[in-house]
């Protein structure tokens, strides 16, 4: 896990982003936790303007009070606890600065292509749903968000 969300995740994060040495430092200071990430102890989150922070508090309370590291706590807290402490050390909540906007961005424009090509099949069929039942319709528009969700 540490090896995916430093080398994939928070390396882009550096790579596509343009912070401030404050900012930087303290992004460089989860990368130096997450390369010892088998001894390094998870913190509570700090005090950023979040409105989630007494949250995150609560559900990391037992891996700090454990000195759990990032290897002893379950994945998906791991996980979800990692994009928190990006948030956390970039002052999102005083900035708006979304550290992932240029990888969103680059979904949607390589989704561009199969979503004109859906909305086109839906245009489609739309005429028809007037004349079909509820279910039908609901069926169809599962359809739709199946094919554009797995292709």
């Amino acid at each position: 896990m540490s090896r995916r969300i430093r080398e994939d995740i928070l390396s882009r994060v550096f790579a596509e982003n343009d912070f401030d040495p404050e900012q930087l430092a303290a992004l460089k200071a989860l990368d130096e936790e997450l390369q010892t990430a088998g001894t390094s102890e998870l913190r509570d989150i700090q005090e950023d303007g979040g409105p989630d922070v007494a949250t995150w508090r609560t559900i990391m309370a037992q891996y700090v009070d454990a000195k759990s590291n990032w290897l002893d706590t379950p994945w998906l807290t791991a996980e979800f606890y990692f994009y928190r402490r990006i948030i956390e050390a970039i002052g999102y909540f005083e900035t708006l600065v979304d550290p992932f906007q240029a990888q969103k961005d680059l979904g949607l424009t390589s989704a561009r292509a199969p979503i004109e090509s859906l909305t086109a099949q839906l245009q489609a069929v739309a005429p028809a749903f007037d004349a079909m039942t509820d279910k039908e319709v609901e069926a169809s528009l599962e359809l739709f968000v199946l094919t554009a969700l797995w292709g």
